[in-house]
């Protein structure tokens, strides 16, 4: 067998451009001592890792993602434990149903032995009905437990999807109890941090902020309550905080509220101006129908006259009558324009009723929208109400908040007595 050749190593390689004499340029082609052998990433691998750091990992970190996702899991999971229960009860409830018939079938007949007891002038007839009363009751009995053991069986299975519905509904509640505390400490913290670099930032050594903030033990303090009052500050600064922020969330929402309630009126309003103005337009224009009808009535009523009198004037003459040809022609001529006149007026009134169904129709789109209009205005004040008593009930939140706060501030404010450098 012929032996591999090794690669070459970097003892064979010279490190002494004098020691290269001997050695042929091309043997040395391609070999580079200082060569980086990490693989370069591709631009698609490259462009993965940015979007991969930037999006997954910051929605990943999110809490409200986080929780909308074990929200959407939790309820997945519950709907699917409460389905499976459901599916499996279908399945036994022919089972039941049996059990139910047989028990139902048991109680019966026990009931038709026990009324055949006694009856008898026979003892031991009596005592027959008794022993067959008997054994229908411990048939009874144990169908009876047949049946109440399965109907068990299948609530459990209803009970234990609730109880699994309850129990991860409470791990939910506790966990969102326990970011508003993880939050109210991490706001305290940021709150404090601020004040450090106002402190700071006004000539404060480090030893004076820590003095003005409580963050070093006081003399004789042991390390848990140390630790209890620093935790109970920052906690005291995070509810500052988190409640500011709640009821400026809570103002803006009533505030986006009531001025969508106002915009939707204005809509409506506009809208119901605009069906009036119409409305007035068809209005006029079915009076002009109903005068041009009139007219063509009118003159289609002449018209009819004047052929009536035509052809009674050519029936009276004869034949060879000079004048009857004359006659004939304008009998002719009366004939086409009274036509033309129903033609006319026949459109005329098709026109008219459509003017009619379509007056009508506004009318009845006037009255909804009035009382549309009327329900919106009586929403838009009820939500401007609701923003005026949210503004007065906050407003004594508002002023235990900057109570609370100007408390914080005198307690880290500056001394008096300091002497500037």
């Amino acid at each position: 067998m012929t032996e591999r050749p090794k690669p070459p190593t970097t003892e064979t390689l010279p490190n002494d451009p004098a020691d290269t004499e001997g050695h042929s340029q091309d043997a040395l082609d391609g070999f580079d001592t200082q060569q980086d052998l990490t693989p370069t990433p591709s631009p698609e691998e490259q462009h993965d890792q940015e979007v991969r750091f930037t999006d997954a990992e910051i929605l990943g970190k999110s809490f409200k993602v986080r929780l909308a996702i074990n929200e959407g899991v939790t309820a997945t999971l519950n709907e699917h434990k409460m389905a499976r229960a459901e599916g499996y009860n279908k399945l036994s409830t022919p089972k039941n149903k049996f059990l139910e018939r047989r028990y139902e079938a048991a109680e019966d007949k026990y009931q038709r032995k026990l009324a055949k007891v006694g009856s008898s002038r026979w003892k031991f007839i009596n005592n027959h009905h008794q022993n067959a009363a008997n054994r229908a009751f411990a048939k009874r009995n144990q169908r009876f437990n047949a049946y109440n053991k399965h109907s068990d069986m299948m609530q459990g299975r209803i009970d234990s999807a609730k109880q699994y519905a309850e129990r991860n509904n409470e791990l939910r509640r506790k966990k969102i109890e326990s970011y508003k505390t993880i939050k109210s400490i991490a706001e305290g913290r940021k709150e404090l941090r601020r004040l450090r670099r106002d402190m700071r930032r006004e000539g404060y050594s480090h030893k004076e902020v820590n003095e003005r903030l409580g963050m070093i033990p006081q003399p004789g303090e042991t390390p848990e309550a140390y630790t209890k009052r620093r935790s109970e500050f920052q906690q005291r600064l995070g509810r500052v905080a988190c409640a500011r922020e709640t009821v400026g969330r809570e103002t803006q929402r009533v505030e986006r509220q009531a001025a969508r309630a106002r915009d939707k009126q204005a809509k409506v309003e506009a809208h119901l101006t605009n069906t009036i103005e119409l409305t007035e337009h068809t209005k006029a224009a079915l009076d002009k129908a109903n005068r041009g009808l009139e007219i063509a009535s009118h003159h289609a009523a002449r018209t009819a006259e004047t052929v009536q009198s035509l052809q009674a004037d050519i029936d009276t003459m004869e034949p060879d009558d000079p004048r009857r040809e004359v006659a004939e022609a304008k009998l002719t001529k009366a004939k086409q324009t009274w036509e033309a006149y129903a033609v006319k007026q026949e459109d005329m009134a098709r026109r008219r009723d459509k003017l009619q169904q379509e007056y009508g129709r506004l009318s009845r789109s006037i009255d909804s929208q009035s009382q549309a209009a009327r329900n919106q205005a009586r929403a838009a004040k009820q939500q401007e109400a609701s923003r005026q008593q949210h503004h007065d009930d906050t407003a004594d939140l508002r002023s235990r908040i900057n109570q609370e706060q100007a408390t914080i501030d005198q307690q880290v404010a500056p001394a008096p007595e300091r002497n500037e450098p």
